[in-house]
């Protein structure tokens, strides 16, 4: 079990703590959701427990491996077709789970995608972090999320938006695996529109 001893990031015996200030409630309730509806047997991560340390909430999470930013970091981006498709198949089944109970995921990115074992069971990911998530009825036009390099059109223009923003940054992480580089890169809000816009029309 995860060490309660401190407030730092611990992991022992197949468990990861995630402490605040990374977690929220409204993380926690939304996990809590999304176990509630079996979506840890749908490649997101497993939320087993929460515990307060000095008032401090920590989710008690399954371990996992290294995110696919810093696998393709270490492999120079070096990935195989069917691999990609790999990758890409788990996280579209993922999204269409969450699609079924409502929830937009709002920040789906390389760091977001963890692989499970990289030597025992390559290219087995599992999505994370869902700090943004949201319930679809919460999805009001002018709200800004996504990293500003996986954001979706609606988003940037503020028009009402769906589950299918998670497609689109979805679309830009295959962009990633595939080129070796980010489809729409930027470091500011302010740069994002302008490159992301003319790609998807006027």
């Amino acid at each position: 079990m995860a060490s309660f001893e401190t407030p730092c990031l611990s992991v022992r015996h197949g468990v990861r703590m995630v402490p605040e200030p990374n977690v929220t409630l409204e993380q926690a309730s939304m996990l809590r959701h999304l176990m509630l509806h079996n979506l840890d047997k749908c490649n997101i991560i497993t939320l087993y427990d929460e515990i307060f340390i000095s008032n401090r909430m920590s989710l008690v999470v399954e371990k996992l491996d290294i995110s696919l930013h810093n696998y393709l970091l270490e492999t120079q981006g070096l990935v195989l077709l069917e691999d990609i498709r790999t990758v890409i198949q788990q996280m579209a089944t993922a999204l269409a789970a969450l699609k079924r109970v409502g929830v937009i995921h709002g920040d789906v990115t390389t760091d977001n995608i963890m692989m499970v074992d990289r030597v025992r069971q390559p290219f087995r990911v599992k999505l994370i972090d869902f700090s943004q998530a949201m319930f679809s009825s919460q999805a009001k036009p002018g709200r800004i999320l996504q990293t500003p390099q996986y954001r979706a059109a609606e988003i940037m223009l503020g028009l009402p938006f769906c589950e299918a923003v998670d497609i689109w940054a979805l679309g830009c992480v295959m962009g990633i695996m595939m080129f070796g580089f980010e489809l729409f890169p930027t470091t500011t809000d302010y740069d994002a529109k302008p490159a992301g816009v003319p790609a998807v029309g006027p």
